[in-house]
């Protein structure tokens, strides 16, 4: 097994990652969050973005963007690891 490929594997996953999350940063920036409290002091954000970017705005895109900068990472170094343990 080549383990160059399994180090640019992981660096081409933690790019993706690292996209996601600089995407949804973008958004956040154009389309700030608004919050509405009632009177009982409960309060709901919601994002001003149009439905297509809205997505992005949820917390398991959040999660799923660092996972897989960590799934990325971790990769590389269990690469790298393994291939100067030989």
């Amino acid at each position: 097994m080549r383990f160059d490929i399994l180090i640019r594997g992981g660096a081409i996953f933690s790019l993706a990652g690292t996209v996601l999350l600089i995407l949804l940063i973008s958004i956040l920036l154009v389309y700030p969050v608004d919050k509405n409290c009632s009177n009982d002091n409960r309060c709901e954000y919601h994002s001003t973005a149009p439905e297509p970017l809205s997505y992005f705005i949820k917390p398991i895109f959040i999660a799923m963007a660092l996972f897989v900068i960590a799934a990325g990472i971790g990769l590389m170094r269990f690469a790298k690891w393994y291939k100067y343990k030989k």
